[in-house]
């Protein structure tokens, strides 16, 4: 994907722009491929508070709309909470602890 290449890039503006874009253009095909890409970021000094929280916040969305399955959505839920829980607001804990326990309910995921 040439544009996970732009991240790579020192103009600041650019990866902004670039990790925008690739929020927009997650489907079910590239899922896993961007969110490993925004893992690198989530806790990058270059970027400030504001766009990290707004960055987290995206990818929580993006993992629940297009997680290939439920094990994987729970263990990028786990890993984005691990290496960016003080990033996340309570509210966004609250509603994914609870979407994780009704997965957890269903015999299929686990």
């Amino acid at each position: 994907m040439v544009v996970v290449d732009c991240l790579e890039d020192q103009d600041e503006t650019l990866k902004r722009i670039t990790i925008e874009l690739l929020l927009r253009m997650t489907n079910n095909q590239n899922i896993e491929v961007i969110i490993d890409k925004l893992m690198g970021f989530i806790n990058s000094d270059s970027l400030d508070r504001h766009t990290r929280v707004e960055i987290v916040k995206r990818m929580l969305e993006i993992s629940e709309k297009y997680a290939p399955d439920s094990s994987w959505y729970m263990e990028t839920v786990r890993k984005i909470f691990e290496e960016a829980g003080d990033l996340v607001t309570q509210e966004t804990v609250n509603s994914h602890i609870k979407l994780i326990e009704e997965l957890r309910e269903d015999e299929d995921v686990i």
